[in-house]
């Protein structure tokens, strides 16, 4: 209806800053970086995992380049195991930890586990299904409205998540 009115359901509405998603970084130079600031982007979202050594290496050039420019948010998907980030975590904390907003599925979730997330603000996505567990342990949510009741997610979680990030499903 609004859109055979000519009107805008947006006119009123604040729309935040939006991340870029990086698949590969092979791909991504030190001009990407100044491109996406100059776009007016606030974050990357890197998806990781595959190739984790020669990602960490380009990743490390990211993070010079937009130190204090852009937050980064990593993605795992589940590729590693727990052990695995654990190690590749702590061998990178030191430059990783000022310019990371969250990382998104590291390894399988448990809330146990999840807690031990050397202050990194852990993301739940695929990992689990976030009511049936109540995202313990988890500090955002990434709900996809297309695959999730935004409402049901709402009310059942209200009490427990600190963040929400709106995406689609890829």
């Amino acid at each position: 209806e609004a859109r055979s009115q000519g009107r805008s359901l947006f006119a009123d509405l604040s729309i935040p800053a939006s991340h870029q998603l990086i698949l590969n970084l092979e791909d991504f130079s030190p001009a990407t970086v100044d491109e996406l600031i100059s776009s007016g982007y606030s974050h990357l979202k890197i998806k990781l995992g595959s190739e984790l050594e020669t990602e960490t290496s380009k990743l490390q050039q990211i993070f010079r380049l937009a130190r204090g420019k852009l937050s980064v948010r990593l993605d795992f998907n589940l590729v590693l195991s727990e052990l695995e980030f654990t190690r590749w975590a702590k061998a990178n904390m030191d430059w990783l930890f000022e310019s990371v907003d969250f990382i998104e599925d590291p390894f399988q979730y448990s809330p146990a586990t999840w807690r031990q997330s050397f202050g990194f603000e852990l993301a739940l996505d695929r990992a689990e299904d976030p009511i049936s567990t109540r995202c313990q342990a988890v500090d955002v949510l990434i709900v996809k409205p297309d695959i999730h009741d935004v409402e049901i997610l709402h009310e059942t979680l209200k009490d427990r998540i600190l963040r929400y990030v709106i995406t689609n499903n890829l």
